[in-house]
């Protein structure tokens, strides 16, 4: 198959393309936002920015911010086909739906370059596993530490789980800029 003398982005640069013209929310909303996510760090920017809003949010000392973060993750959501009716909460949709598109998705990428990537020298693959099981291990024994072994009628856990592959690789990636492997797609 032939190369195209024409990048993939010269089909968004020609034409009768709405975001081509000079209108304002094109000009100043569309244009701008199509920039910043070809920049390669814009998912860990918006992940970033996301992580530090809900963090202010739950803990800033105003009073109801906190019960106003609950309820918007309990706001019901609700899915109408017909008669059937499918009715849960934001938090639930989130992490039983998007979740296990992220982690298939996650999965299908580690497995790629596990079988064709740089991952398949042993070498190669040592630091990510390392990394991995320290992300898993780590947490759990300051947990541990902080608040002994878990007793009948004792319970533990967070909020906010640093150890979120998303907010783990997004920062990985934002801290390693050009210094990562390559075929590391962050």
């Amino acid at each position: 198959m032939p190369d195209s003398p024409h990048s993939p982005d010269d089909l968004w640069r020609q034409g009768p393309v709405w975001t081509a013209s000079e209108k304002p929310l094109a000009k100043y909303v569309a244009r701008p936002m199509r920039e910043f996510l070809h920049v390669e760090s814009a998912g860990s920017i918006l992940l970033l920015a996301a992580t530090v809003i809900a963090l202010l949010w739950v803990n800033l000392p105003v009073d109801g911010w906190a019960a106003g973060y609950d309820h918007f993750w309990h706001t019901p959501i609700a899915l109408d086909i017909g008669s059937w009716r499918m009715e849960e909460s934001l938090q639930h949709w989130v992490n039983d739906g998007l979740m296990t598109i992220f982690f298939f998705v996650v999965g299908l990428e580690i497995k790629y370059e596990l079988v064709h990537g740089d991952l398949r020298d042993p070498r190669t693959a040592a630091l990510p596993i390392i990394a991995a099981v320290g992300g898993m291990a780590v947490p759990a024994l300051v947990f541990v530490a902080i608040a002994g072994v878990a007793r009948p009628g004792r319970a533990g856990g967070s909020r906010w789980r640093p150890t979120s592959p998303s907010r783990s690789v997004s920062s990985g990636c934002s801290v390693a800029g050009s210094r990562r492997p390559p075929g590391c797609s962050c």
